[in-house]
C-alpha cells in the first residue's frame, strides 16, 4: 500500500485542502486504534493488519495538501525520528529479546530497553546507515571485506553469546510449555467426543483402551494431568481441557461432563479450576457434582496451588545483569484467596454422596512462604502452572497421604 500511494504521488495525486485535514484524522485515529485493539493474542497477519496499515496510508496521503496534521507530522523533531526510523526498527527487537533473554521481564524493563535502542540506532544511523548509501568503493576486494563483516559478525556474535551468556538452569524441572510438548508427544488423542472448534483439548495415556481416570477442567487441571497419569501408571489416565472452565460453559463442556456421566467404566473423575473467590463458579460447580452424582466413580474437586507474581524463568536461571534469582514470596495473597474460595468448594463437595476433597495446594505455600522449589527442584513451569515434575510430586504426595485418592483401582 506504501508503493501504491508513492506511485500515486509521484505521477501528481493530491487531495484537496477540504478533505486532507480529514484523511490525516482519520489516519491519527486508525494508528492510536490499532495500539488499543491489536494484542498479542491477535492473529497477523489478518483483517486487523488493515487498520494501521490503511491509517498510515491515510496520513501518506493527507500530507499532500498543507493540513494541521501535515504540519504537526512535519515539524523538525518528528522528521529527525523518522530519518532515524529504520535504524530504530532494526535495533529495538534484539535488544528487547536480549533483555527477556537476561531475566529483565517486567514491562518498564522492556520499555527502557527500547528507549537504550536509540543510541545505537542513532549511532549507526550516522556511522553505517549513511556511508554505506554513499560508498563506491573502487575494489572489488573491499566490497568483499565489507560483505564478510557484515555476515561474520552477527555469527560471531551469536557464537558468543550461545557459549558464553546462556543462563544455565539451576534446578530440576523445565520452564515454559515444555510440559504440553511432553502431553501432546506420549499421549493419544481420546475417545471422548469433543464439539469442533470449542477450543478444547483431549488426550489419554493409553491408545483404545477404555478410560479409567479422567483430569477434566481447565488449565489448572491438565497441568495435573502428568502427575495422574505416572502415578496410576498401570490405568489409562484421560484429560479434557475446556477453556476457561467453569465460568465460560459451552455445548462441549455439557456433551463432556454428559459422556462422563454415562460411562459405567470409570474409577475415578478429577475436577479442577483456577477457583474464583467471590464464589463465581459455585453454581456450574453445583449441577456438575449433581449430574455425576449417581455415578460409581469417585469425583474429586482439586483444590488449587499459588498463582505467583513472577514467572519460573526468574527461579531457573540466574541474571546475568540486575537483580538475582527469585523462587519465592510472601504467601498473603494465596492464603486471601484460598480462604475464600475453599469453604465453597467445602459445601459443594459435602453435597455429594461421591464426591471428595483433593488437596493438591498443600505443602507449596509454608510458613507465610509460597516457593515454587522443593529441595532440587522446580515445580513450576510460568507463573501459576507445575511443570511435569511438579505434577508428578504433588500427585505422589496426595497419593501416598490421602488413602480414597490412593485407593482409585
Amino acid at each position: 500500500m506504501g508503493a501504491v500511494v508513492a506511485m500515486l504521488v509521484a505521477k501528481g495525486f493530491r487531495v484537496g485542502q477540504r478533505t486532507a485535514p480529514v484523511l490525516g484524522l482519520l489516519g491519527l485515529a486508525g494508528i492510536a486504534a490499532s495500539a488499543v485493539v491489536i494484542t498479542s493474542t491477535t492473529p497477523f497477519p489478518g483483517p486487523w493488519t488493515l487498520l494501521p496499515v490503511t491509517a498510515t496510508a491515510l496520513l501518506l496521503v493527507s500530507g499532500t495538501s498543507t493540513n494541521p496534521t501535515s504540519q504537526l507530522l512535519s515539524h523538525q523533531s518528528l522528521v529527525r525520528v523518522g530519518d532515524w526510523s529504520y535504524s530504530i526498527y532494526l535495533w529495538h527487537w534484539p535488544l528487547i529479546v536480549f533483555a527477556i533473554a537476561l531475566g529483565f521481564l517486567e514491562t518498564w524493563m522492556l520499555v527502557l530497553a527500547a528507549l537504550i535502542s536509540f543510541l545505537p540506532a542513532i549511532g549507526s544511523y550516522y556511522a553505517v546507515e549513511q556511508p554505506l548509501r554513499r560508498w563506491q568503493p573502487p575494489r572489488t576486494g573491499k566490497r568483499g571485506l565489507a560483505a564478510a563483516g557484515i555476515v561474520g559478525t552477527p555469527i560471531a556474535l551469536a557464537v558468543l553469546l550461545t557459549v558464553f551468556l546462556t543462563p544455565q538452569p539451576r534446578f530440576d524441572g523445565a520452564v515454559g510449555t515444555e510440559y504440553l510438548a511432553t502431553i501432546e508427544d506420549t499421549s493419544f488423542h481420546c475417545v471422548l467426543e469433543q464439539v469442533s472448534g470449542s477450543g478444547s483439548r483431549c488426550f489419554q495415556s493409553k491408545q483404545d483402551e477404555p478410560i479409567d481416570i479422567v483430569v477434566v477442567g481447565d488449565s489448572h487441571a491438565e497441568h495435573l494431568y502428568l502427575g495422574v497419569r505416572s502415578t496410576f501408571d498401570s490405568l489409562n489416565t484421560a484429560y479434557v481441557y475446556l477453556p476457561n472452565w467453569p465460568y465460560d460453559t459451552s455445548p462441549n463442556t455439557k456433551l463432556t461432563f454428559d459422556q462422563l456421566a454415562n460411562d459405567p467404566d470409570l474409577d475415578a473423575i478429577i475436577i479442577n479450576s483456577r477457583w474464583d473467590e467471590d464464589g463465581a463458579s459455585s453454581e456450574e460447580l453445583r449441577s456438575t457434582l449433581d449430574l455425576l452424582a449417581g455415578i460409581p466413580a469417585k469425583v474429586f474437586v482439586a483444590d488449587d496451588g499459588p498463582t505467583f507474581s513472577f514467572h519460573a524463568e526468574q527461579c531457573q536461571f540466574d541474571r546475568l545483569l540486575g537483580p538475582g534469582a527469585r523462587c519465592s514470596e510472601d504467601s498473603e495473597n494465596f492464603n486471601q484467596r484460598y480462604h475464600q474460595y475453599l469453604p465453597i468448594l467445602e459445601q459443594q463437595v459435602s453435597l455429594s454422596p461421591n464426591a471428595y476433597l483433593l488437596g493438591t495446594a498443600d505443602g507449596i505455600c509454608r510458613d507465610g512462604v509460597c516457593s515454587m522449589t522443593q529441595g532440587d527442584t522446580l515445580l513450576y513451569a510460568d507463573h501459576g502452572h507445575l511443570n511435569e515434575v511438579g505434577s508428578q510430586r504433588v500427585m505422589e504426595k496426595l497419593a501416598a497421604q490421602d488413602p480414597v485418592f490412593s485407593a482409585i483401582e
